[in-house]
């Protein structure tokens, strides 16, 4: 929904199209650079870090900012989300090792498509009934809180 949300503020499509490119370039960034820095500086750490900036990125997008300001959040929001899903990976093989690594990263990989296939059609829908992505954007944002709570306590030390 990038493009036809830059597209609802005005503008023409050639330039509402670079919104997608700039955070496609962002997730390049997030994937290279935030892997090497969660394999120095913790998983955690760069975990949280991605999902904060993902957080500000779309308060921010929600305040409406100039076209120039929304390609630069759209880049951040890109390197987050990337990095997140880097440290994911990461923790997963921290967490449970690497011996059933296909069949953990199956099951994460199911839960991700699935989002997937449901975020934007539901983001669609709501964009229909309303008229505008704040909604969406809100869930969006709720939802990257709520995965910051879940991965912060599946990274806990299993206490027997």
């Amino acid at each position: 929904h990038v493009v036809p949300f830059v597209k609802d503020r005005g503008v023409i499509l050639e330039r509402a199209s670079l919104a997608l490119t700039i955070f496609g370039v962002g997730t390049i960034i997030g994937r290279l650079l935030l892997g090497i820095a969660a394999d120095r500086l913790g998983t955690m750490r760069i975990f949280w870090a991605c999902q904060i900036v993902q957080l500000v990125a779309l308060t921010w997008i929600l305040t409406g900012p100039s076209l120039s300001t929304l390609y630069s959040l759209l880049l951040w929001f890109g390197v987050g989300a990337a990095g997140s899903d880097t440290t994911v990976v990461k923790g997963s093989a921290e967490v449970f090792g690497t011996r059933a690594i296909g069949a953990i990263m199956g099951v994460l990989s199911f839960g991700w498509r699935c989002g997937a296939a449901l975020g934007p059609a539901a983001a669609g829908f709501i964009y229909d009934a309303t008229g505008s992505y704040t909604i969406a954007l809100g869930l969006a944002s709720a939802g990257l809180v709520a995965s910051m709570i879940f991965f912060t306590l599946g990274m806990l030390p299993i206490r027997h």
